[in-house]
């Protein structure tokens, strides 16, 4: 039983973190700008 109710808790958590990743530019908008160091000469 604990062992079934610790797997669940485990998969809640990682469905969690992989929406809150995956979602992160989504629901905050905030898009840092790349420095021209790493943009190249363009």
């Amino acid at each position: 039983m604990k062992r079934m109710i610790g797997s669940m808790i485990l998969a809640l958590l990682g469905i969690f973190a992989a929406t809150n990743v995956a979602s992160a530019c989504m629901f905050f908008y905030y898009q840092p700008k790349a420095p021209k160091a790493l943009m190249g000469s363009r």
